[in-house]
């Protein structure tokens, strides 16, 4: 898979801006479904209803307003949308056009080979989601922690069991299997409209994480959301996709668990920190846990890649194509954008200007040769800044070559003799 990672409020406000205060996910032009005709899947970011008093919050909060001036010189409170991970409910948000523009918006998709990725948010929803007054058993109350009074209870924030709570979400409480129950039929609803879900931080309500933040045990004790509700989907839609945003170890968890991909967090950092011998040694693993990897120099949550790996930046991004699991590039990428932008906005404060769009054209052509159809990945050495990769599928042998003590950015794939190993950064076939 080669995914596009859309922040569906800066397109959304952008196209408006650009087309008008009417423009929804249906009426986007053909033009840019046609800029994407490299990529084979879409993954529209953040198109759930947003709580207006998750807005309300990120408008008074210190820290997120810092993080918003610093983004935007000219920044206003207009300009906050909401976070796309505090959802009030799984409707599309009007500002899209809601569910039916998105029905049309993935048909468009259909007729250039796209697929659709939307968010699934497992671990809480919005501070004021009207399920608090419609089913309160679902939420985690009344115990000791970070929350809110809401309706002679006591709710828990949603968190990370390493950092405070999101005080703009409520815990669910998926000790019980109502909960579990529940979020699985949210989930299938979701999978109607879409290809596939990228699960935010999916890692929350695996049962021993959940059980060691909360103090609190599953019923029953060997219950585990994701194996059943994988299962559940995948009866009605078996070639609907699973991704999993997974730390702390755990990709290979989420993948026994019943994910098709999980986040390869450490590719990222080593590439960005410059640890290229340990890069190698991980680029050695199994087939099947590379073949199930999502790969990315940068997405919503990190910094850009223009600016991590500065003069390398279009290197890690032709070496991130060059592995054989999925991969994803953030909208803003193809034009070399260095300021990461806070997740509550809709205005972008750069512009898109498309400058790399040839390159990684490129880079997406010379991808499908190698992994268009079945193959074989070695990652044959590293030594010096220079990785020597050994792709085999049915057009033959392929030799990538990623050295990043040079400048070179491969155009094209090169045929060489097969006893030549070349050091210049590209794709070589071997005669």
């Amino acid at each position: 898979m080669l995914i596009y990672e859309v922040n569906t409020a800066s397109f959304m406000f952008e196209m408006k801006t650009k087309y008008g205060d009417e423009t929804t996910l249906a009426s986007i032009p053909n033009s840019w479904f046609e800029s994407l005709r490299n990529f084979d899947t879409v993954w529209m970011m953040g198109v759930w209803k947003r709580s207006e008093k998750s807005r309300q919050i990120a408008r008074s909060h210190s820290g997120l307003i810092r993080d918003f001036k610093q983004y935007l010189s000219d920044y206003k409170e207009e300009d906050v949308f909401g976070s796309p991970y505090s959802v009030y409910s799984y409707e599309v948000d009007p500002y899209f056009g809601g569910n039916a523009a998105l029905v049309i918006f993935r048909d468009k998709l259909k007729k250039y080979n796209i697929k659709l990725i939307l968010d699934f948010v497992p671990n809480h929803f919005a501070v004021d989601t009207p399920l608090l007054d419609i089913a309160p058993d679902l939420f985690l109350s009344d115990i000791d922690g970070d929350g809110f009074h809401y309706n002679e209870h006591f709710y828990l924030y949603g968190r990370d069991p390493n950092f405070p709570g999101w005080t703009d979400t409520v815990q669910l409480d998926y000790s019980k299997p109502l909960t579990r129950a529940f979020m699985t039929d949210e989930l299938k609803k979701i999978a109607r409209i879409c290809d596939g879900v990228r699960c935010d931080m999916s890692i929350l309500v695996v049962k021993s994480v959940f059980e060691e933040t909360w103090e609190k045990s599953f019923y029953p004790k060997k219950a585990e959301f994701w194996p059943h509700a994988v299962t559940e989907v995948k009866a009605e839609n078996p070639d609907f996709v699973f991704i999993a945003e997974s730390y702390w170890n755990m990709e290979w968890d989420m993948l026994c668990q019943g994910f098709d991909y999980s986040y390869d967090k450490k590719f990222y950092e080593r590439l960005c920190i410059g640890r290229f011998e340990d890069l190698f040694f991980h680029l050695r693993a199994e087939p099947v846990y590379q073949n199930s990897m999502l790969v990315f120099t940068e997405n919503h949550d990190e910094k850009r890649s223009a600016d991590t790996l500065d003069y390398n930046n279009l290197k890690g991004i032709f070496f991130s194509y060059m592995t054989p699991g999925a991969v994803l590039i953030h909208y803003g990428q193809e034009s070399g954008m260095m300021k990461r932008m806070p997740v509550h906005l809709k205005r972008l404060g750069e512009a898109q200007d498309n400058r790399y769009l040839e390159e990684f054209n490129n880079f997406a052509i010379i991808r499908n040769i190698l992994f268009g159809s079945e193959f074989s990945f070695n990652c044959l050495s590293y030594f010096g800044g220079v990785y020597k990769i050994l792709i085999e599928n049915s057009e033959g042998k392929f030799l990538v070559v990623v050295n990043f003590n040079d400048d070179f950015i491969p155009e094209k794939i090169v045929e060489i003799p097969e006893d030549y190993y070349p050091d210049k950064t590209g794709v070589y076939k071997l005669l």
